[in-house]
């Protein structure tokens, strides 16, 4: 593929998490709707068992608060989050908006960004926000394992509130989790034998071992079961990918899959992924079929 930045671009990468997997003609509604301006829709990741969209775009800030917003006003016609079903825990129709500096972007930018996006989301769509990471006010829960477990079930009594309300809260729409941070890579493997009890088992001893293993650091790890593989999966985030090569991540589970009577079977990327998180291996080894060459966000940008 070609790259689409110059070196003297500004590139900011935004992965934003919409609560809907299952209807393809709801997704490319909501990309559509996006590419209202500059900004690349650089990957569009769905799975129907979590009930989750991914959409990876990459551009200036200017270009990607117009395409959050354009997508996010689309999502709000179509989806219902009182009706939603899946595996993966959610808070909202737009559920996630994060901001990563890629190029030639400062931290500072994104936060300023984030902010900008957050204000009218709840202004304009009707969206709670709670602001996250290098963007959450003091005070405040700022990772989203503390926000989702601070917040859950707002607007309901006896949630968290969030820091931006709209002046209609709704459940129908629910609240978006919004911020500025570094760069993170959505990782999953499947398990080729073993189930949920399996998966959510090694997930906790990923949780518990980051704090011992530099290979490990900042893994954040779920056990699921999705039903249209019939299969288990260890979902992670790893939030620290420059400390967390997949070679390291892949070769973790595994051990741990054997300790628990498992087998690992097959890795994805969800969404956009560096350079060097996958170096060191082949994606033979690491079983990660699925990775195209347009989830390498290097690959966008001239060296």
């Amino acid at each position: 593929m070609s790259p689409r930045f110059a070196a003297s671009d500004e590139v900011i990468q935004c992965a934003t998490n919409v609560s809907e997997g299952r209807r393809p003609q709801v997704i490319a509604s909501i990309v559509e709707a996006s590419r209202v301006g500059g900004a690349v829709v650089a990957d569009v990741s769905s799975d129907p068992d979590h009930n989750r969209t991914v959409i990876s775009w990459l551009g200036s800030a200017a270009h990607l608060e117009e395409a959050v917003l354009a997508a996010s006003a689309r999502a709000a016609q179509w989806l219902d989050l009182t009706s939603h079903e899946g595996v993966h825990p959610r808070m909202g129709i737009v559920d996630v908006v994060p901001f990563t500096p890629i190029r030639n972007a400062s931290m500072e930018t994104c936060v300023a960004l984030s902010l900008r996006v957050a204000e009218a989301l709840a202004r304009t769509v009707g969206l709670g926000v709670y602001l996250y990471e290098m963007s959450a006010q003091s005070g405040r829960p700022r990772s989203l394992p503390e926000i989702r477990r601070a917040a859950s079930g707002w607007p309901h009594a006896g949630s968290l509130a969030p820091d931006i309300v709209p002046a209609n809260p709704s459940a129908r729409l629910g609240a978006a989790v919004v911020g500025a941070r570094p760069a993170l890579v959505a990782y999953n493997v499947a398990l080729k034998e073993g189930g949920l009890e399996a998966a959510r088992r090694i997930a906790s001893d990923l949780r518990r071992l980051r704090d011992a293993r530099e290979d490990l650091t900042g893994v954040r790890a779920l056990g699921l079961y999705l039903v249209s593989r019939a299969a288990a999966q260890v979902s992670m985030n790893l939030t620290q990918p420059a400390k967390t090569p997949l070679r390291s991540v892949y070769a973790a589970v595994r051990e741990l899959a054997e300790l628990h009577g498992a087998q690992v079977g097959d890795s994805e990327v969800i969404g956009l992924v560096p350079a060097e998180c996958i170096q060191g291996a082949t994606l033979e080894d690491l079983r990660l079929t699925t990775l195209r060459p347009e989830q390498v966000i290097d690959n966008w940008i001239e060296a």
